[in-house]
């Protein structure tokens, strides 16, 4: 590197040095602080629609029946997918209806794609009602405002 420099007389010594350290402000700016940055307001806004969500649910969950820490004994005979079916049809939640797949005599898990997430809670609030509580619920958003993908495993109440 030496010998590169003593080819050039002080003065151009001086402007290759500035050069090069203008050069390695610049990448440092454009490889470490820019993405940095970039990714600090991605999360920043991914955040603020968290709470944005969340505030929502929980409005969401003022409106569900409460049953005061009452749970009902499973009311219901026959087999957990012909109940879920029956409640699928008298809600008309068919077209919804991606999967429903019996885990056990005790269990059925049910897919639903695309379903407005306030039918969604009357579904689960109906099938409570008759004896069965959500062992594990998944729900996902859509490009819908008002529409989740969901996955949830019903089981009888012990």
């Amino acid at each position: 590197m030496n010998d590169f420099l003593s080819k050039f007389s002080p003065r151009e010594k001086t402007i290759v040095t500035f050069a090069a350290i203008s050069l390695l402000g610049l990448l440092v700016h454009a490889l470490i602080i820019e993405p940095y940055n970039q990714k600090r307001l991605e999360l920043n806004e991914a955040l603020e629609q968290g709470k944005i969500d969340l505030l929502w649910m929980q409005s969401a969950v003022v409106r569900l029946p409460q049953n005061n820490g009452i749970t009902k004994a499973s009311i219901f005979e026959g087999s957990l997918a012909n109940l879920i079916d029956k409640e699928v049809r008298s809600q008309d939640l068919n077209s919804f209806l991606a999967q429903m797949t019996p885990i056990n005599n005790d269990e059925i898990r049910i897919r639903y794609k695309n379903i407005n997430f306030n039918r969604l809670l009357n579904f689960i609030a109906q099938v409570n009602s008759q004896g069965l509580k959500v062992k594990d619920l998944r729900i996902n958003a859509t490009d819908k405002v008002a529409d989740v993908d969901c996955s949830l495993v019903l089981e009888k109440n012990s």
